[in-house]
Formats: structure tokens, sequence, C-alpha cells
């Protein structure tokens, strides 16, 4: 998990108090079965070679699509409910695959009276077998409106291609209740962290007409945002918006290889104008990977130009760094 989601999972848990385990044979210890964890479109077995909590783990095999993986059912209306927040976490280790990267993700599912499903993520995230033993986390809150109209709830994890084994270990699901003192101890942790007592010296007879007013102009505190490079330049109201309540910034919409480049040894910097104005009020900006591989984030004709000549990915790559970098670099 990106530690920028990891951190709001710790920040949202210092408010929440954690109950008791949801999950039956939340370690694999005990013999599987439908009654605790089934494989869903695979075989489970214990694992008693590789584990990380215990003395099994649970080996994921023979699986017939990316979508197959162990599952739980668990109990609408008593272990999980409408309108509370959840807390999800798990060991997982890829088998298959060497260094390349697989989606692996957690979810929970729900059949809706009306034979509708709603699939509520708990994360989602690349590892590769090299990874070795990676641990997950996540946490929703289910909508308070679903109430009578659900019929079955279940947790899953899947994602990786079907040729890809994987092994899960010291799975946990817990309701979160908030703290009800949480506002408290963090209004104290502001006055003695966040504050500063500040003294002013006025030389004057008539103190009793003099007005003072306190305004915050900047944050030591790193708070940023993407930021749409169109709306920045044609939009007053959004300008004004992003510059009164931000420090930081990342162009959302204009240095990605595809936006930069989406044709052929044509190089479009109409983010520039937006850039400048990010500079110009002393705005860092963070910028993007020069690569992404990721086919929806790669130049549709790169795929085009490939049968050309042998080699003309790696030129096109070339000529993309010495784009980006030496047009932004120290920026």
């Amino acid at each position: 998990m990106p530690s920028a989601t990891l951190s709001a999972l710790l920040l949202w848990l210092t408010a929440c108090v954690v109950s008791a385990e949801i999950f039956r044979n939340a370690g694999f210890e005990s013999p599987l079965g439908p009654e605790n964890w089934s494989c869903s479109g695979c075989n489970g077995l214990r694992d008693g070679d590789d584990k990380v909590e215990g003395t099994y783990s649970m080996l994921v095999s023979e699986r017939v699509a990316d979508w197959a993986g162990p599952s739980q059912v668990l109990e609408w209306g008593s272990a999980v409910k409408d309108g509370r927040s959840y807390a999800f976490r798990i060991f997982v280790k890829l088998l298959d695959g060497g260094t390349t990267p697989y989606q692996v993700k957690a979810t929970m599912n729900m059949k809706m009276k009306d034979g509708s499903e709603v699939h509520l993520m708990m994360f989602s995230t690349n590892m590769t077998a090299q990874d070795g033993w990676r641990r997950m986390y996540g946490d929703i809150t289910v909508p308070d409106t679903y109430g009578g109209s659900v019929s079955r709830v279940w947790m899953h994890v899947a994602g990786a291609p079907a040729a890809v084994r994987f092994l899960v270990d010291g799975a946990s699901l817990e309701e979160l209740s908030m703290r009800e003192s949480w506002r408290a101890e963090a209004d104290a942790r502001i006055e003695q962290i966040r504050k500063r007592d500040v003294i002013l010296r006025v030389n004057t007879d008539s103190p009793e007409s003099i007005e003072v007013e306190v305004a915050q102009t900047k944050s030591h505190f790193a708070f940023g945002s993407a930021v749409n490079a169109t709306a920045l330049e044609t939009s007053g109201h959004y300008r004004d918006f992003f510059f009164n309540n931000f420090e930081w910034a990342v162009i959302e919409n204009g240095l990605k290889w595809q936006q930069t480049d989406p044709y052929p040894f044509v190089f479009h910097s109409w983010p520039d104008t937006a850039i400048k104005m990010l500079e110009s009020q002393g705005v860092p900006i963070r910028g993007h990977c020069i690569f992404w591989a990721k086919p929806e984030h790669v130049p549709k004709w790169l795929g085009w130009v490939d049968w050309i000549w042998d080699g003309v990915v790696t030129h096109m790559c070339r000529q993309r760094v010495d784009d980006v970098v030496g047009r932004y670099a120290e920026r």
C-alpha cells in the first residue's frame, strides 16, 4: 500500500477503537471449509512450509481466472452492518511471475436482494513474486442506506492473472468505533503543538481603539492537490481556491507521456503556462513518472510504430527523457 494511503489509515485509526475479530479462522490454523475460508474458482489448501504467523498459511492455486481467490461469507446485520466502518489486513505472497508486477486487491462484496452486486474496495496494489510476503491494509465504511437491501456479504482477495499462485496469512477484519474523546484529545494536541503565543507591543494612549487581526497566509504542512492546468489558466475561481488552500501541486492532466506526446516527434508544452503560474506563487510542483508501464498511459502511436524498425521503443523512450528532463529538470 502506498505510504500516503497507509498514513491516512493510521490517522483514521487514532480516532477509532478496534473491536473483536470478525473473521473465522483468521490465521488459517484450523481446517479450511465453507464455515470459514473457501476458494472461489480455485483450489485452497493449508500450507505449513511458508507462513508468516502461526503454523499454517493458505495456498491458492489452480485458479480459473483473475477473480479467483480466497473468500469468507460474513453475516449481514451482525458481523457486518450498514453505516459501520471496518479495517482489513492480510499478508500476501505471490509465487509466480518473478519481477512482473500484478494487481492484488481485496473487496467486501454484497449481493443485493434485487440481484445486483456492490463491491467495496478495501485495497488495490501492485506487487511481484520477488517482493515476498507483503502486509496489505485497507478500510471501508458501509453506506448507511443498505439496511434490509443486502442478502449476502463476503470478503474476497484476488487480482493476479489466473496462472499466478499465491499464499495468504494473518487475515483480520475488525469494526472501527469512533472514540468519544478523540476531538478533545485532538484539540489538546493542537493547543500544544500547532499554536504559539504572540506578544504584541503597542505604544498608544488609546489601546481600546486598536483592532488586531491575524490571517494565515502559508502553512508549514505540505497540503497539496492535483491541479487541472486548463482550469488554473482559465478560471479565476478555481485559481483563487487553489492558491488560498494549498501549498503544493501536481499537474493532473498535462505531463503524462500521452498528453505531452500525442503524436510522434511532437512535444506539447501547453501545461507550461500553468506551471509558470504555480512557480510565480512559490508553489512546489511534484512531477509525474517519465514512463508509466500501463497501456492506457502510453501513447497509442507507440504501438503502431513498433513494427517500423527494431529499437523504435528504445529510441522514443530516450527522446522522452531528453524532452521532459531537459525542459523541467530543477524546476
